[in-house]
């Protein structure tokens, strides 16, 4: 029998990919489905772990949306044959290779597959899953949720997203909004009509050496949870700065310095990994190790449920995006964007 193979973006060594085109097509497993990848988004997880946690060999990309054309015998009843979905998968995986996105066929976990309203098209489905699993996540690290994605706290509460114009903290405001909190966001001046118009009730740029002061100003030094989407250490030194004098919790989505946790005893900080949903250890270079968390995998079952039906009611919307040519190769071509950091308040989305 002839193999089947497809075009398909794979890590050839540190920060590079290279367009294969004899890669196999994968064929699902009893509790997967194959997809048919219509388009496919990039994010700055791809960069840093080709840059710094590259596997040699491993198909790279995580975030997609496509058509279901062939489900597993034990798959979840909720996803069927034709069904348009937008879904997360674990891209540059040394103990998977062939699971990323960057492929004109991927085999998925249905239960963490989104179908798309009619109005929302492949382009903008492909730029949202990997972000709202991200949000459920850190939301539950920062006590806001409870282990089935329900509201942990009765009371409305500030919360700051750092970075609230990127297409993740672009979601978390929509989405602590929903839940009833009051999302602020540290971000560029350009961009604050657009947090504005997402849910932020107010907007602080971050460049300005008063930010931090301007946060404690605005929240009556009652800040208690920050999600920090950027993760640097002028990030940190804001989000740190920011929270009152009783202390919470910092969360972010890249590993922070040990030292961290001893510049303020009475701040609880995380960082979470999106990966760790697929329910083994994670383990890649450059300091990105998370133990197995079957928690993460039941909640993100759950949210992925719920995230369906907002999206469905139009409850949140997709961050702008940015449609680029090229298709696959078109994302070799744009690495470098993300690298220089001149996106901003758009993703980048490539029809295959």
């Amino acid at each position: 029998m002839k193999r089947l193979v497809q075009k398909a973006l794979v890590v050839q060594d540190q920060g590079h990919l290279r367009l294969a085109t004899d890669t196999p097509i994968p064929e699902p497993g009893e509790d997967q489905v194959l997809i048919k990848v219509e388009a496919v988004a990039l994010n700055p997880s791809d960069v840093k772990h080709l840059d710094y946690s590259p596997a040699e060999g491993t198909v790279c990309g995580s975030d997609l949306a496509g058509i279901v054309t062939k489900v597993g015998g034990q798959a979840a009843t909720r996803i069927a044959i034709g069904d348009r979905v937008s879904t997360v998968v674990f891209g540059c995986n040394p103990s998977r290779p062939s699971d990323g996105a960057f492929a004109e066929h991927i085999v998925a976990r249905p239960e963490f597959c989104i179908k798309l309203p009619q109005d929302v098209g492949y382009e903008q489905g492909s730029s949202i899953s990997v972000g709202l699993v991200t949000c459920g996540l850190v939301f539950k690290a920062l006590g806001l949720l409870d282990n089935r994605g329900n509201n942990a706290i009765a009371t409305k509460k500030h919360v700051l997203v750092y970075g609230g114009s990127t297409a993740t903290g672009n979601l978390a405001i929509q989405l602590l909004s929903h839940l009833g909190h009051k999302p602020i966001t540290a971000c560029s001046p350009h961009n604050f009509d657009l947090v504005k118009k997402s849910g932020a009730v107010e907007a602080f740029d971050y460049r300005s050496p008063n930010c931090r002061a301007d946060i404690q100003r605005y929240t009556d030094r009652d800040l208690g949870h920050v999600m920090d989407c950027i993760t640097d250490s002028a990030s940190m030194a804001i989000s740190y700065g920011a929270i009152g004098p009783e202390g919470g919790h910092y969360v972010s989505l890249a590993p922070f310095p040990r030292g961290l946790k001893l510049r303020r005893k009475n701040v609880q900080p995380d960082w979470v990994l999106g990966y760790t949903i697929f329910g083994n250890p994670v383990i890649l270079p450059g300091g990105y190790v998370k133990e197995e968390s079957p928690e993460d995998v039941v909640f993100t079952r759950n949210w992925m449920v719920k995230m369906e039906r907002l999206l469905a009611e139009g409850s949140i919307k997709p961050h702008p995006i940015q449609s680029q040519t090229g298709g696959l190769s078109g994302v070799i071509r744009d690495l470098d964007l993300l690298r220089r950091g001149v996106v901003s308040g758009k993703k980048l989305v490539y029809a295959l």
